[in-house]
């Protein structure tokens, strides 16, 4: 089941709430050489998903510095966990169901629109031409070797 994301004022305000609290252990957070943002067309943000506060942090930097309009990538499993999520923007993808598809397609009417941030947290592993797998090493400092 595909859960689409809507924009409802009130469970913002309830996100806002949640992610000042997630964010209350951080002494000070600090926005460098950040880089501008076109009004002009969607912004596309890509997270790595290191812990529960990424999402409150993703908010944050919304609110804070893109201004746009919250739309998030999330997990059916997580959605199913969390309803609430969905009144905030954020949309399921199932990797295992034929719904992928129609959340890309959602994903890609979000990027056609300039009011819309679209922010992706990938599960798994990146790779990339210019990357060479390596292995690290216990020792006394840690050794990168290729395979």
């Amino acid at each position: 089941m595909i859960y689409k994301g809507r924009h409802v004022r009130f469970f913002q305000w309830i996100a806002l709430g949640v992610e000042k609290y997630l964010l209350s252990g951080f002494a000070k957070i600090t926005f460098i050489n950040f880089p501008s943002i076109d009004k002009e067309k969607a912004t596309f943000v890509l997270m790595n998903h290191f812990s529960m506060n990424d999402g409150a942090l993703l908010y944050h930097v919304n609110r804070k510095m893109i201004k746009k309009k919250f739309n998030v990538m999330s997990l059916e499993d997580q959605m199913e966990k969390f309803p609430l999520l969905k009144y905030i923007g954020s949309f399921s993808v199932n990797k295992k169901s034929r719904s992928l598809i129609k959340s890309i397609d959602n994903a890609a009417s979000l990027l056609g629109d300039s009011k819309n941030m679209f922010g992706f947290f990938p599960s798994g592993r990146c790779l990339f031409a210019a990357f060479k797998p390596g292995s690290f090493r216990k020792r006394s400092g840690a050794n990168f070797e290729e395979k």
